[in-house]
């Protein structure tokens, strides 16, 4: 068994962050943001959470990139996000010609 020094599980950072990116695309054009954009943003939305690895304070974008190998790897495990040239996507077939306000 391994040692996990987190303070937080993966499931809730996971809903945490996947809760955060997806309001962050909804209010943008075309549900599309860059990259670097979408990772600077997600960092400003969660900083208020504690997230601490061997009791030392992370951000969220850390804690992904340690769990899924890197931050892309994580955009592309979620099946509603697509990343394509450093462009990340919402694509819900719920949402067709629907607009979110």
């Amino acid at each position: 068994m391994t040692n996990y020094k987190w303070n937080i599980s993966l499931k809730t950072v996971n809903e945490i962050a996947y809760s955060t990116i997806k309001n962050i695309l909804l209010n943008h054009d075309n549900f599309k943001i860059k990259l670097n954009l979408l990772i600077d943003l997600l960092i400003d939305k969660t900083k208020h959470i504690s997230i601490k690895n061997y009791k030392k304070r992370k951000n969220i974008v850390t804690f992904l990139t340690i769990q899924y190998g890197s931050f892309e790897k994580y955009i592309e495990s979620v099946s509603y996000f697509t990343l394509n040239n450093n462009i990340v996507s919402y694509v819900d077939t719920d949402l067709n010609d629907w607009e979110y306000i």
